[in-house]
């Protein structure tokens, strides 16, 4: 999945074309933070991921087997309505929950 590529990274023959390591977003951005747009259309694998990382301060490479430690502070974004989509189970409430501490409706 790109989008599990890109957050989390791959390592070197994970899949096709997948030639070295590639470190993810949460990697890059360790100590700092990170800025997630449009939440809401992350599929549920990747809110589990998501959420290990939010709870752990840990996440696995595609095609890794090693968990590593980051610490990254999340900013998160979306034009839905991330209650009714828990109410509809296409959200994961555990994961709305960690990140609904502080919340800004515009």
């Amino acid at each position: 999945n790109l989008l599990d590529s890109e957050l989390f990274g791959h390592e070197a023959g994970a899949f096709t074309g997948a030639q070295k390591r590639h470190p993810g977003r949460f990697e890059r951005a360790d100590g700092g933070t990170l800025f997630l747009d449009e939440l809401a259309t992350a599929p549920m694998m990747v809110q589990e991921k998501l959420l290990r990382v939010i709870e752990y301060g840990e996440l696995e490479r595609v095609g890794g087997s090693q968990p590593l430690q980051v610490n990254v502070r999340l900013v998160c974004a979306t034009n839905a309505d991330l209650p009714a989509m828990v109410n509809e189970g296409t959200f994961r409430a555990d994961l709305l929950d960690r990140l609904a501490f502080d919340v800004v409706q515009l």
